[in-house]
């Protein structure tokens, strides 16, 4: 489902003639089909071949000078790739599910953030560790 999606905006890029855009998403293809080579892969490996892309080009740019050229490439490119992945939370997301689902937080943040994220991985939630580490903490806090 994923590689029919990159294979789409790929071609989609081409026919618009935006070369950043059809090359980043050959090389998602190609990079979701060599590990494919070494394992049989669920949707959810192909989504974190797409985020080690983005995290690549996010370390790139953190080491690139703020005049380089590149870095509208990159940044570009991110976008492209991020466009492939399911829309993560937000924190006002986050905390929305925390009190709809009536989750209790243990007075542990460890212990509740591992909680949370049981309870977000059974109802198909996508959010990013850190943000929820930052929303319970932050709870904490209060």
């Amino acid at each position: 489902m994923l590689e029919k999606k990159i294979r789409n905006q790929a071609l989609a890029a081409s026919k618009r003639k935006d070369n950043i855009e059809r090359d980043i998403m050959r090389l998602a293809l190609s990079e979701i089909e060599r590990e494919g080579f070494k394992k049989e892969l669920t949707e959810k490996n192909k989504e974190d071949v797409i985020r080690k892309l983005i995290k690549s080009n996010i370390s790139t740019l953190e080491m690139m000078d703020e005049s380089n050229k590149e870095r509208d490439v990159l940044c570009r490119e991110n976008d492209c790739l991020k466009s492939l992945l399911p829309k993560e939370m937000t924190k006002d997301d986050i905390l929305t599910f925390i009190n709809s689902h009536n989750i209790e937080l243990n007075n542990n943040v460890g212990k509740s953030i591992g909680i949370v994220m049981k309870v977000m991985k059974e109802h198909k939630k996508n959010a990013d560790g850190k943000l929820i580490k930052q929303v319970i903490t932050e709870m904490f806090e209060k």
